[in-house]
């Protein structure tokens, strides 16, 4: 009897281990981070000009611009343009093996013409549907995508030689490539530029712009120097500080800044513990917000004791909660969310009483909300 009680002691025992195992994995972090995809694939005024820059030829005409900074600096700028491009005037599909047998040719030997537009250059060549192109300026063709290099490598209104296969016969013929216009790849432009990665002391990244980036950016009348913020850790002392993607720090302590390494050396004399006057250009207003500098915006802590006290502590937010949830329970989160090319600082609160019978709800846009039992919420405020 005795070593059955043992028994289902341990057993109670063990399940209450478990149990305290799963509370220690638990908490929940509520927060958010989109600083990169705020500065993803940006579009600009596809009549903006970088520096030393061309369009890529006084006929193309550019049609889309955008750019894009990476978290570690990376600047890409991407440029699609509307080019006159040659043409023959006819669908091109592959020779595949059903269609080799029925003309009694040899598979992906050539290129078949599906179809002729009339009028049009293949027309005007006397060429037909299901003529299948073998060579085209004296150069084989096996593939549609290598006739269509060629095409578009010859420029509009050029006379080409071309010899098809027509049937059992081959027939040599002269086109006189007709004009399209194609968006295509434009040309762009990537550089490396240089960091000041500042997530331990401030919880941000700072980029220097060279001019061709400083133009994409900020646009073309930007005034020079500073550098831009690129990401913000959700809950570091940039964020609480409203610092977002994109804002200039042309100061700090009042030192003017001209790139990252200004940057870092105004960052230094700070005191350790203390703050640091930012002065930040957003748009065309100037102003000056005050930047706790700190040792480890990143740190993390938590305890749990038997899941009856638990806590977890994270830059992007926090929880804690007594007895599994059931007593009560809070979650504090921090967010960097994209909007329009930038980014919004948020916050929220929640927490509830005994199972959440008594549930508070606090969002970053103001909005509030307030339950009692499990039906029936109040909400108000915001959006």
């Amino acid at each position: 009897m005795l070593r059955m009680v043992r028994a289902r002691v341990i057993v109670v025992a063990a399940a209450v281990v478990v149990l305290c195992l799963a509370g220690c994995h638990s908490c929940e972090i509520r927060g958010c981070q989109e600083s990169s995809e705020a500065l993803r694939s940006v579009s600009v005024d596809p009549a903006l000009k970088l520096p030393g820059d061309a369009s890529g030829g006084e006929q193309n005409v550019v049609v889309r611009q955008s750019y894009t900074i990476t978290n570690d600096g990376q600047f890409i700028f991407s440029r699609s343009v509307e080019k006159p491009v040659g043409t023959i005037g006819a669908g091109l599909v592959p020779l595949s093996k059903p269609d080799a047998e029925r003309l009694g040719l040899e598979p992906f030997s050539g290129v078949r013409l599906r179809s002729i537009a009339k009028p049009g250059p293949a027309a005007a060549a006397g060429l037909q549907p299901d003529d299948v192109i073998m060579t085209y300026g004296g150069k084989d063709v096996m593939s549609v995508e290598r006739l269509e290099l060629l095409i578009e490598e010859s420029a509009p209104g050029t006379r080409v030689d071309v010899s098809c296969q027509r049937g059992q016969t081959r027939i040599q013929s002269a086109i006189t490539l007709g004009v399209e216009k194609r968006v295509v790849d434009g040309g762009g432009i990537q550089q490396k530029l240089p960091l000041a990665r500042d997530l331990d002391r401030t919880g941000l990244v700072l980029a220097e712009l060279t001019p061709e980036a400083r133009v994409a950016v900020l646009g073309p009348n930007a005034a020079p120097g500073g550098v831009i913020v690129i990401e913000v850790l959700p809950g570091g002392p940039g964020f609480f500080a409203d610092l977002r993607v994109r804002d200039q720090v042309v100061k700090v302590n009042g030192q003017p800044l001209t790139g990252a390494a200004d940057y870092v050396k105004a960052v230094d004399a700070a005191r350790p513990e203390g703050e640091a006057a930012f002065t930040l250009r957003r748009g065309e207003s100037e102003h000056e917000v005050s930047v706790d500098i700190v040792d480890d915006a990143r740190g993390r802590s938590d305890f749990d004791v038997f899941d009856v006290i638990a806590y977890s502590s994270r830059p992007e937010g926090s929880h804690f909660h007594l007895l599994y949830h059931i007593l009560f329970k809070s979650w504090t989160g921090h967010s960097v969310r994209r909007v329009d090319g930038t980014t919004r600082n948020e916050s929220s609160v929640e927490w509830g009483l005994v199972s959440s019978l008594i549930h508070w709800k606090s969002t970053a846009g103001g909005r509030k909300e307030l339950r009692l039992g499990w039906f029936f919420p109040i909400s108000w405020g915001g959006q």
